[in-house]
């Protein structure tokens, strides 16, 4: 191979490593008010294959068409789910391979009509394709969705959860408001698969809604803003219950913040278990931007029950 030649090749590899590193996948969000879309359709016309749509809101009334490989993910914002519906026709349409269709609240446009009919309507959801993940929603039963290949209704992986104030590690399907089976060792997962049609189970189901059941990185992250003056204490309250064995704890940089917390405030010091709220005061000594992150756990489980993040801006 001659110098020149030697030359292009590297520039060849070169080039290819460059298109490669800058094929990363993209999160859009979607919400009311505040998010890059207002519509779900909207942003998967707008993302690439490979990128996630990140859901947050009470309802979306629209017809889905998802002809791409992406996540579609619902967020528990407000202790409920985005929920799906649609004028008529079919709420949701699966036409690609390999998509993660997860998080939802699904109502059926024709639910009332169909109530008696145990035949097929398709008013729900139509998938059209195969290898797709579709776990952690609430649908009201099976009747509302055909699939014409053979699908996941269930988490690829094990998940950490915790049910019924008890720790747990499963594969989770969704939640089916007609399910009749049993969940004997009380994990919150049905013992028997939910039988969608001749090719496709949950094998999976949930024994209630998917919201029942605290799992890190469904719920909306709540975030505040701070304007802090330098050298001039704030405090942050959070509402907490410690006869519940559940505790705020916060993580900070030293570099711009000193602090420490109060005592508990109780809300009703002489009832017996109520609740009240920690205090944590912290007081700037370097001007910029930071940030605290506050997690409500009890110490001897790794699932946390709520996480908040509160952004600092110091000035002088």
């Amino acid at each position: 191979m001659t110098y020149s030649e030697k030359i292009l090749v590297l520039r060849m590899i070169f080039a290819f490593f460059v298109v490669f590193m800058g094929a990363s996948s993209a999160e859009l969000t979607v919400c009311p008010d505040g998010c890059s879309y207002k519509s779900i359709q909207t942003a998967i016309d707008a993302a690439k294959a490979g990128d996630s749509v990140l859901v947050y809101g009470p309802t979306y009334k629209e017809n889905l068409e998802v002809n791409k490989t992406l996540t579609i993910h619902g967020l528990i914002a407000d202790g409920t789910r985005p929920v799906l519906t649609a004028g008529n026709d079919t709420v949701a349409i699966l036409s690609a391979e390999g998509i993660t269709f997860r998080g939802f609240s699904f109502v059926s446009p024709q639910s009332k009509a169909f109530a008696n009919i145990k035949a097929k309507d398709c008013s729900i959801l139509i998938v059209n394709s195969k290898r797709n993940s579709i776990y952690l929603n609430d649908f009201a039963d099976s009747n509302g969705i055909c699939s014409n290949g053979s699908n996941s209704w269930n988490s690829s992986q094990t998940i950490n959860y915790q049910y019924n104030s008890k720790i747990f590690s499963s594969r989770m399907g969704n939640y089916w408001s007609d399910y009749a089976g049993s969940d004997n060792d009380g994990n919150g997962i049905g013992d028997q698969p939910k039988v969608i049609d001749a090719n496709n189970d949950d094998y999976n189901p949930l024994m209630v809604p998917s919201e029942s059941y605290v799992i890190k990185g469904e719920k909306q992250e709540v975030k505040n803003m701070i304007q802090a003056k330098l050298n001039q204490p704030f405090d942050i309250s959070l509402d907490s219950n410690p006869t519940t064995g559940y505790r705020w704890t916060v993580d900070f940089d030293t570099h711009f913040l000193s602090g420490n917390e109060k005592p508990y405030l109780p809300s009703e010091p002489r009832l017996i278990g109520s609740g009240g709220q920690q205090v944590f005061t912290f007081k700037p000594i370097h001007t910029g931007k930071t940030k605290v992150s506050a997690v409500y756990k009890r110490p001897w489980e790794n699932i946390a029950a709520d996480e908040r993040t509160f952004s600092i801006v110091i000035s002088e």
